[in-house]
């Protein structure tokens, strides 16, 4: 399942076959096929896979108790070097082909993700690196819709954008909407001296 997750997110899904999987496995299609009733099944899991690892990546980032805006730089470089390994075509596979598999994604962004972004934005109200006035519902499904952008084709066409530069340009803008003066001054220090990019 690794394998196959790694290949997808590589080559986008459509383009890969059991027959690929099966040569580059050097198994019989047949073996493959005794754990996963189709292509289908092999995408939810590979899907699910990596939600698993995303939650547990973040679950281990929070549990550090960074200040926010570390928190979030910890999470973003996580994000950014996740899309430079995607295949740009791989939401469109997902949302043309496996509808079963985009509502996970669907799902795992409005539970998991959103409930992230909103503990993220409590506590940098409190902290007084975002702004008082914030009203955090809202704000947090901003932020996940403006993310949902950068994997439009007809906006950011892969051939003319890498989705890792729209991803830090949404961080960006997003850090500078809802800072206060002081949690901008920190963001930009960050920003000069991490190894975000």
């Amino acid at each position: 399942m690794q394998h196959a997750a790694d290949a997808f997110m590589k080559s986008g899904i459509k383009s890969i076959t059991m027959d690929d999987l099966a040569i580059d496995l050097q198994m019989s299609k047949k073996t493959i096929y005794k754990y996963f009733k189709d292509k289908r099944e092999l995408v939810q899991g590979c899907i699910k896979m990596r939600f698993d690892n995303h939650r547990i990546y973040i679950s281990q980032v929070q549990a550090q108790k960074l200040n926010v805006i570390d928190e979030m730089f910890e999470i973003g470089k996580f994000i950014t070097d996740e899309l430079r390994e995607l295949h740009p075509n791989i939401f469109h596979d997902l949302q043309r082909f496996y509808p079963e598999a985009w509502r996970s994604f669907f799902k795992f962004k409005n539970d998991f993700v959103l409930e992230v972004i909103c503990d993220n934005l409590k506590r940098g109200v409190e902290s007084n690196y975002y702004r008082k006035s914030l009203n955090v519902e809202i704000t947090a499904r901003l932020y996940a819709g403006m993310t949902d952008l950068i994997f439009e084709e007809e906006r950011f066409p892969a051939d003319d954008f890498e989705k890792s530069a729209v991803y830090l340009e949404a961080f960006s803008y997003h850090l500078h909407g809802i800072g206060t003066p002081a949690g901008i001054t920190y963001f930009e220090e960050k920003l000069n001296n991490d190894t975000f990019k």
